[in-house]
């Protein structure tokens, strides 16, 4: 990430935390990060996907320390892993973003929704395949179940202790308890074989849900840019006609692909103003990943 960028971003969260997600207007923003109104959009195409670049900054954030943490130890490290899973919740709280993950729950913006809960799939099955390392090498048939088990311990533990009392705990000794309640269940499990989620649960989620999500994002980012660049001449009137035709095609029962495609590589050809290629640059990407989503539907049939 470039330094101007990532200045952007921590002012943005700055920002976000002092008055609120929804009380921050863009124009702070720029103010906050001394930037221009065109730089800001260089990179950003709303204060929603300013946000998602904030919890993206952050999930690679704890990414790397958790890499940090399991370098040259043995994967089977009980310790190394309860270090790990308090790395992103130390990470959202010193960064205090759970009055931002709030702000989410509350939204009605596809992007948004649809990151959180691309970033929710993660977690769980990051968590589920550690566990498998670690406790039931080679038996992966009931690490989401275990998975699910266990942040219910640790989140539920959490919410009690703060109705009752202001004062911190450790994270590390709660995450310990955990896992301390939850091997006596994956023994029993692996002794009943008795599972509640199915095999590859998460995947047939995303697989169900990714064309449908794909294409909520995409009118979502293509009701914005239009609305930019609406009433525009010259380049942007061009823009805005490919626009156009990319969120009637898109909304279509059976969009047509190789139209998708053709209109896309005309529309990224066609940008020459800086502060529209970061965003239409994103917007092709999301095109290319609809179509491919929809040849392999189409394949399928």
């Amino acid at each position: 990430m470039n330094v101007k960028k990532k200045r952007v971003i921590e002012a943005a969260l700055t920002l976000f935390i002092e008055k609120g997600f929804a009380q921050t207007s863009i124009r702070d923003i720029i103010q906050e990060a001394e930037i221009s109104k065109g730089t800001f959009y260089n990179y950003f195409n709303s204060k929603n996907e300013c946000l998602i670049a904030i919890l993206a900054y952050v999930n690679e954030q704890g990414d790397q320390q958790r890499r940090e943490l399991a370098e040259g130890k043995d994967k089977r490290d009980e310790s190394v892993f309860v270090r790990q899973l308090g790395v992103r919740m130390n990470l959202n709280k010193e960064r205090n973003l759970f009055p931002l993950f709030e702000s989410v729950m509350f939204s009605d913006d596809p992007e948004l929704i649809a990151y959180m809960k691309k970033q929710h799939i993660l977690e769980m099955q990051w968590v589920a395949k550690r566990i498998t390392e670690i406790y039931t090498p080679g038996v992966s048939d009931y690490a989401l179940d275990q998975a699910t088990i266990l942040f219910g311990i640790i989140h539920h533990f959490i919410h009690v202790w703060k109705i009752g009392t202001d004062k911190d705990f450790q994270l590390e000794k709660l995450i310990q308890f955990a896992l301390n309640r939850l091997k006596p269940v994956i023994e029993d499990q692996l002794s009943k074989k008795e599972a509640f989620f199915p095999q590859g649960w998460l995947h047939n989620a995303v697989e169900n849900n990714s064309l449908s999500d794909l294409r909520s994002v995409l009118q979502s980012q293509l009701e914005k840019l239009i609305e930019r660049t609406d009433n525009s001449a010259g380049e942007h009137e061009k823009i805005t006609e490919y626009l156009h035709f990319l969120l009637q095609e898109i909304t279509e029962e059976e969009p047509r692909t190789h139209l998708l495609e053709s209109i896309t590589m005309s529309l990224s050809k066609s940008v020459r103003d800086e502060q529209y290629q970061s965003v239409i640059r994103e917007l092709s990407q999301n095109v290319w990943s609809l179509t491919r989503a929809l040849k392999g539907e189409q394949a399928g049939k």
